[in-house]
């Protein structure tokens, strides 16, 4: 038996027709819910936290939904074609191989947050909101070039984004003093006005209280009682550049053509580049400022030395580095050499003051060299003391040069202010060896102790000529 399966034109026309029709129809089903963010959140197992918390979220409310291609896709992308296109190829990518790397966090361009309907306009920028319910803020007075998601992103696994107060905390405090220009309390702060004098009673009006605003206003260093609210202040990371760049930082910092040993010129361009072009993030190179209410208030301060001396050991460094200075060669310390830093010398334990300091020893030297070298240590304090008496002494003459030749008037004022000036070069070099003990480099605190006491007779006989 033959079946025939012969069509005439219009059943084929309406066969086709009807093809067209349900694959559109399928299409168009596909797209429509592939723009869901049910999809997104359903489809890939690295969007279900992002989804959960979006859910939760204020972009997903009764009053307004705000989905994930009205944010993650450009506003340019204005045919749904071209979002399920950019979205296809990020599925394809995912089904290939669900084991991979996770991207970088999704970046959301200030288009897409200023948009028309959105946060657009400058009566949005001059609106006065909340931070945290408390701190009062406009976004216009963060008008330096700053991207939205500088400060708004996902940080925590609790929210689909935020803004962290780790970040005010940066901005606000890094390179600052408490309670000083962008850092001041009273940003985010109610100053308290309660007595801080227990002993004082608050019915007692004969006697004035200490309260915040009596320190403020005699100009208190606030440090003095907050110095451990800070700590982490905000440094950069070591080596976070290797992070992007191929390059050796001492490479990425080093072109002149970018003015990056300028200070200022360094961070501004760094920024520039990092956070408005690339919208970095401040913790992929900062660390978090850690900003507490409350804390010990006495370990932080104990335990930073610099606070009370700052620069310490400036002289002895100077000493072991041994640099070139007018009139003396470059001479480092033989232990730099070998990379011998302080401990390795400074073995033996003494109390002073009832505390525990570490000294130099002549033990050290016997450890790494012979018996004999215990004795020369000694032999270079003994040396290097009489040549800085001398050389004190000759400092002693030459004031007593200047005061004189001021007292009687006949010396011109160019030449003391030359005399004033030689006074200055040979102390500086007579102090390295004077405060930072010359044993630490006996050769070149010799040849500092020669050009100080140069500068000192120089300066005697330049007023001698004078009359």
């Amino acid at each position: 038996m033959r079946i025939n399966l012969s069509f005439g034109w219009k059943t084929g026309v309406v066969v086709l027709a009807l093809l067209v029709i349900l694959v559109g129809s399928l299409a168009g089903g596909a797209e429509y819910y592939s723009r869901q963010s049910e999809f997104c959140g359903g489809t890939c197992h690295m969007m279900t936290e992002p989804y959960d918390t979006w859910v939760d979220s204020k972009h997903n409310t009764k009053e307004v939904t705000i989905g994930c291609v009205d944010c993650h896709y450009p506003p340019v992308v204005d045919s749904s074609s071209g979002t399920n296109f950019i979205g296809l190829r990020q599925l394809s990518s995912y089904l290939a191989d669900p084991e991979a790397p996770p991207r970088k966090r999704a970046k959301v361009g200030d288009l897409t947050c200023g948009a028309s309907g959105c946060h657009s306009g400058d009566a949005f920028l001059d609106k006065e909101l909340k931070f945290k319910e408390k701190v009062s803020f406009k976004h216009k007075t963060h008008g330096q070039k700053l991207n939205c998601n500088t400060c708004h992103f996902k940080y925590s696994s609790d929210k689909h984004f935020e803004v962290p107060k780790e970040v005010c905390f940066l901005c606000h405090s890094r390179n600052t003093k408490i309670n000083d220009g962008r850092n001041q309390c009273a940003l985010c702060h109610v100053i308290p006005t309660k007595s801080l004098q227990k002993q004082i009673s608050e019915d007692d009006k004969s006697k004035q209280p200490i309260t915040h605003q009596t320190l403020i206003a005699a100009k208190v260093d606030c440090k003095g009682c907050h110095q451990q609210l800070f700590a982490d202040r905000g440094m950069v990371k070591k080596d976070v550049c290797r992070d992007c760049h191929r390059k050796p930082e001492s490479e990425l910092l080093a072109n002149p053509d970018d003015k990056l040993l300028g200070g200022g010129d360094k961070r501004k361009l760094l920024h520039d580049k990092h956070v408005v072009s690339l919208q970095a993030n401040c913790f992929d190179c900062h660390q978090a400022v850690e900003h507490k209410q409350k804390a010990d208030f006495l370990e932080p301060v104990r335990a930073d030395c610099a606070l009370c001396h700052p620069d310490h050991h400036r002289f002895q460094k100077l000493l072991l580095e041994g640099a070139e200075r007018d009139g003396v060669a470059s001479t480092p310390s033989l232990m730099a050499g070998v990379n011998t830093n302080c401990t390795g010398c400074h073995i033996s334990k003494e109390h002073k003051k009832g505390q525990p300091v570490l000294i130099g020893s002549a033990k050290a030297c016997v450890n790494c060299h012979t018996k004999e070298q215990a004795k020369l240590v000694k032999d270079w304090k003994d040396a290097l003391s009489k040549e800085v008496k001398y050389a004190k002494e000759l400092e002693q003459e030459a004031r007593q040069a200047m005061a004189i030749a001021a007292a009687r008037g006949k010396v011109p004022e160019e030449k003391l202010n030359q005399a004033q000036a030689m006074l200055e070069e040979g102390l500086q070099n007579l102090h390295i060896v004077e405060y930072g003990n010359g044993i630490h480099n006996k050769k070149y605190a010799i040849m500092l102790l020669d050009t100080a006491m140069t500068s000192f007779e120089d300066l005697i006989d330049s007023l001698a000529e004078g009359g």
